[in-house]
Order: C-alpha cells, then sequence, then structure tokens
C-alpha cells in the first residue's frame, strides 16, 4: 500500500486522507454553494479560502499561527473548503484539522536565514495560489508571502484579507547593518507591495490601524481582537504559593533576560515561585539552564502543547510579558480566561491593561519588580484583577463572534464587488 501524499514528501497533505489534491477535477464549492445567516449577515457557504503563513501551528507553535489555526477550523465548521500554504519546518506532524496543506519545503539554509527564504520562496508561493484558484486569500503578518498574496489578488481579482500580527509589520525598518545584511530592507518593500493590493487589512488593536495610516496610507478595513476559545476546566490556585508564569518562545525581542531578572528578585522568598516556557536553543537556552540550576525559586519547563499552557495558566496567580514589542499577544487572553492579572514590562496595546483594570505595564525593570511584588502580596487585588480579565475576555475574545466580524467585513467586499462588475457591464451595454 503507498503511503498518503504528506507522508511521501508531494508538498501537498491533508487531514482527510488526501481526498482533495492538486491535479484532480473537483467542483468549486462556492459555484454551487447556498447562503446561510451568520451573525446577521448572508453568508455564502463553500468558498475556496486558501492561508499564506510562515508556518502551520501543529508544526510550528507562534501566536500568528494559533489565530490562523483557529481561523480555519472555524470556516471548516461552517463549510467552506480550507487550503494552507505554508514554511516546513521539517518537523513530523499529522494535521488534525480536514484541510488541505501545501508545504514549501526548506534545506539548512532557508532555516538559517528565514527572511531571504521568504524571498526566494515567494514566486513558488504565487504559482500554488494559481493552481488552487481560491475565492479568498488570508495572509497574516508580513513577509515575502505577502507580495505573493498580493500579486495574486491584483492578477484575478480575488479577495486578499490581509491581517497584521505585530506592530512592526506596519512600523518603518531601523536602519542597521543586520536588517540590511539580513534582507529586511528588499522585504519592506515586498510587503508594501502586497498591502497596496490587499482589499481588506485587519487590525488587532487601533493602534496598529494608525501606524498603517501614518506609514502606509491605508486604513484597516476593521480592528478585530485575536481570539482564544474558552478553557473547559477550571482553575486552580494555590493559596499557600504564588506561581508567577512567562510563556513565549526564546527570542531576543522576547527578553527572557528580563524574567531571570525578575526571578532573581525574589529569590530569598519561599512564598513564590517563576515558571519559564517556550521553545529555545543555542546560548539563550543554556544560560537559562544554568541560571536554572542556581535559582531554586526558578524552573524551565522549555515547549509544552497548547493544553499544557492553559493548564499552568490555570494554576498561574501572575503572567509576565517581557517583550520590547508585539502585536496582541495570544497569551494575554490566556491568561485572562484562566483569572490571571497580565503583568507587562512594555507591552499594553490600547491600554488594554490598565483602561480595563486586568494587569499593569510597568515600563522598566525596577518598576516591573515593584508591581510584581504588589501583586504577590496583594490577593485581594490579584484577584479582583482575574474577574474582571475573565469577563473581559470572554466579550471581547470570543472565537465565533470575532470570525463572524471578519466574516462581515469579506462579504462586504463582495457587495461591493458585485456591484462594479454590475456597472461595468451596463455601461460595457450602453456603448453596444
Amino acid at each position: 500500500m503507498s503511503e498518503p501524499p504528506w507522508q511521501r514528501g508531494s508538498g501537498i497533505s491533508s487531514a482527510a486522507d488526501g481526498e482533495r489534491q492538486l491535479g484532480r477535477e473537483s467542483v468549486r464549492m462556492g459555484k454551487g454553494g447556498h447562503w446561510r445567516d451568520i451573525g446577521g449577515v448572508r453568508w455564502m457557504e463553500g468558498r475556496r479560502i486558501c492561508f499564506v503563513m510562515g508556518g502551520y501551528f501543529e508544526q510550528a507553535q507562534g501566536g500568528a499561527e494559533y489565530q490562523a489555526y483557529l481561523l480555519a477550523r472555524r470556516l471548516i465548521e461552517l463549510g467552506h473548503d480550507v487550503h494552507y500554504i505554508h514554511a516546513d519546518t521539517g518537523r513530523p506532524f499529522k494535521p488534525s484539522l480536514p484541510l488541505v496543506l501545501h508545504s514549501i519545503r526548506r534545506g539548512i539554509l532557508g532555516k538559517r536565514l528565514p527572511r531571504y527564504a521568504y524571498m526566494w520562496e515567494a514566486a513558488r508561493v504565487a504559482g500554488i495560489l494559481r493552481q488552487i484558484d481560491p475565492d479568498i486569500v488570508y495572509q497574516r503578518g508580513a513577509q515575502a508571502y505577502t507580495w505573493a498574496a498580493g500579486s495574486y489578488a491584483r492578477a484575478t481579482g480575488k479577495c486578499l484579507v490581509w491581517h497584521i500580527a505585530h506592530e512592526n509589520d506596519v512600523s518603518p525598518l531601523q536602519w542597521n547593518w543586520r536588517n540590511l545584511l539580513y534582507g529586511r530592507s528588499l522585504e519592506k518593500r515586498l510587503v508594501a507591495s502586497g498591502i497596496r493590493n490587499a482589499e481588506i487589512i485587519v487590525a488587532q488593536a487601533s493602534y496598529q490601524d494608525r501606524l498603517l495610516q501614518k506609514h502606509y496610507g491605508r486604513r484597516a478595513s476593521g480592528v478585530i481582537p485575536n481570539f482564544h476559545p474558552v478553557p473547559q476546566g477550571g482553575v486552580c490556585k494555590d493559596r499557600e504559593r504564588v506561581t508567577v508564569l512567562w510563556v513565549a518562545n526564546l527570542k531576543a525581542w522576547k527578553q527572557p533576560m528580563a524574567f531571570l531578572a525578575l526571578a532573581e528578585a525574589f529569590r530569598n522568598r519561599c512564598d513564590v515561585r517563576f515558571l519559564m516556557v517556550g521553545r529555545g536553543s543555542g546560548r539563550t537556552e543554556r544560560v537559562i539552564r544554568d541560571r536554572e540550576r542556581e535559582l531554586n525559586n526558578f524552573q524551565y519547563l522549555g515547549e509544552v502543547s497548547q493544553d499544557e499552557v492553559n493548564a499552568l495558566m490555570s494554576r498561574a496567580h501572575v503572567f509576565v510579558n517581557t517583550s520590547r514589542a508585539e502585536g496582541f499577544p495570544n497569551t494575554f487572553i490566556q491568561a485572562w480566561l484562566n483569572k490571571v492579572p497580565v503583568l507587562s514590562l512594555h507591552v499594553n496595546p490600547d491600554e488594554v491593561l490598565t483602561r480595563e483594570g486586568i494587569g499593569l505595564c510597568s515600563g522598566s525593570i525596577e518598576q516591573l519588580i515593584r508591581d510584581c511584588g504588589t501583586l504577590i502580596d496583594d490577593a485581594e487585588q490579584r484577584s479582583a484583577m482575574g474577574e474582571r480579565a475573565r469577563v473581559y475576555a470572554e466579550e471581547a475574545h470570543s472565537v465565533e463572534r470575532n470570525v463572524d466580524r471578519l466574516l462581515q467585513l469579506i462579504e462586504a467586499w463582495e457587495r461591493r464587488a458585485s456591484r462594479k462588475l454590475h456597472g461595468e457591464r451596463a455601461k460595457e451595454r450602453e456603448c453596444l
């Protein structure tokens, strides 16, 4: 018995046992679909929708990838034909969703120089899009794939939905030798081209819309917050010992060493422990492992599954973010849904932490240490923040509600496109 295509290296994989593959005759589901009501909007079922992403969540865990995974899952539930183009890290996995994966395989050089890899892969992505011929392209984040998605949309008149994933996506590039060496200046120009060709632009928060207008002369079609499913289990907080949690990949801009400094500041207290979670490699991970042996109140757990992160959140008392900049961290929402206030060094999108009373933004390491001490010592304040956080997260970050808002933007674009097409045909008839 021959192996399924995703195991023999075809670059196409599917959790539906390969039933929908390129090269087979297929019926465009959207042509014979039917309308259903979603959030008060009449939406055509059976659209062919293609995601264009730098990674696939079940292979490479990241915030943008998780949001795309949740969106794809919801679209499949609503009856759409979902394809997904992504850079393949080479890590074995089996997709759990009934979608068609189109994997861009990378060699050693591509893994070492991902920004260049995105650029030399962009033409291939554009070619795959032409083969798939989707009605809608969804692309999240800013890389050369944005150009590929925009080129397809411009050539075919189809809809590109570009979703901002980080404030750097809509901020000018800092000119330095590192960005020049790694090709970021060229990539930034390719991204700008993709943004110009996007029919719909979605921001995670209002501050991203302002940056988009300032640096690219466009306005977001809508501001739609990140979403997250509500955890099924309850929360269980230890009353004797406070748990302070940090969850992120060990990238330089995430500043994991700042969390180590925080743990160091409370090393003499036996009533608090600091847990770090995240994928790492190289020197940063070695340094953290060394410090773990020296600090009896600190533990590094490495990379864990999404379910394990939620379990840790359910037992945590304070969640800490030390990044220099972010988009809208998924971990904030995970913390809030588990009644955990967020303590952030710099990131506070649209002032949500202070505006809603669900966390603190310190601004400096010294203030971070003081704020952490306050939350450790004041159980009543922690609890009140946590309760408010849960209510806010359920209201603002619902998967169903926010996906419906995205669908409404697409449906509004389709109505405009249809009116434009009818108008052009009417003019043609007048000229005959």
